[in-house]
């Protein structure tokens, strides 16, 4: 599967060129191919089977010599909507940026705990 992280990875650069996926956000092409992967066994109905890792690689390759316009438009799409996701979802802070935010909710969460215990 090494020709789809590198597509990948290529698609994650086109979108958001400030990645630097062979470096520091190596970690967010990690978890793209993870989430790539499980998406495409749960569409071709892999999941479950025993040697579902290699009809997944069969089955992209097949698609890549077939017609590789349409994975690489599949996965313009797909990765435009998962990194809009995983913007949504994670939150890197910075120095002190919206730190005070962060201290209140620590601040009211360690309030709410000995309650969480008794219910």
């Amino acid at each position: 599967m090494n020709f789809v992280e590198i597509m990948l990875g290529e698609k994650l650069k086109d979108a958001d060129p400030a990645l630097d996926i062979m470096g520091s956000d190596r970690k967010v092409l990690q978890v793209s191919l993870s989430r790539l992967t499980n998406y495409l066994k749960f569409h071709w109905n892999l999941i479950g089977k025993e040697a579902n890792q290699c009809e997944l690689v069969e089955k992209i390759d097949t698609l890549f010599k077939e017609d590789p316009a349409e994975l690489n438009a599949f996965l313009t799409v797909w990765t435009g909507i998962w990194l809009k996701k995983w913007k949504e979802r994670v939150k890197l802070l910075i120095g002190n940026q919206n730190a005070n935010k962060w201290n209140k909710m620590s601040k009211t969460h360690h309030r709410c705990r000995p309650m969480w215990r008794k219910i």
